[in-house]
């Protein structure tokens, strides 16, 4: 009998090094993602700027939950922004919106019920989020 425990233990010990080394691998994985699209939002920021004559900037807001859905749509209305990142606390992304130009005359409709009801769900969960506004301001070009 001893025996048997003895592999029952061990097999135990496996299987929570393995999830603990998959949470990690996810952890990563996260990491990861959230880098490279840092990495590929300034390399297209910084593409559009010398493409069409603009210069882009961000801003970052804290507010809580419940506030999320009348910040947006306060900030879709002021005409400027191009893109809207939530993110939590920590400045993991949870979701990213991008606008365009014709955003503004269709005011937050254009942002649709899929989107406006992500957002309800996403501010029911968290008590804190950051949004991470992109705007666009145009530069004389020479």
């Amino acid at each position: 009998m001893s025996d048997k425990n003895n592999l029952e233990d061990a097999r135990d010990k496996v299987e929570d090094a393995l999830g603990e080394a998959k949470d990690r691998a996810e952890d990563a994985a996260g990491q990861v993602r959230d880098a490279a699209g840092q990495a590929r939002d300034k390399a297209q920021d910084t593409y559009n700027q010398a493409k069409e004559g603009s210069r882009k900037y961000r801003e970052e807001i804290e507010v809580e939950g419940r506030q999320l859905l009348d910040r947006v749509k306060e900030l879709v209305q002021e005409g400027n922004v191009r893109r809207l990142i939530i993110k939590d606390e920590n400045g993991k992304y949870l979701i990213e919106i991008p606008l365009t130009v014709g955003v503004v005359a269709g005011s937050i409709l254009a942002l649709g019920a899929p989107v406006m009801a992500a957002l309800g769900a996403l501010a029911a969960l968290v008590a804190h989020v950051k949004i991470e506004v992109v705007r666009e301001e145009d530069t004389p070009k020479k």
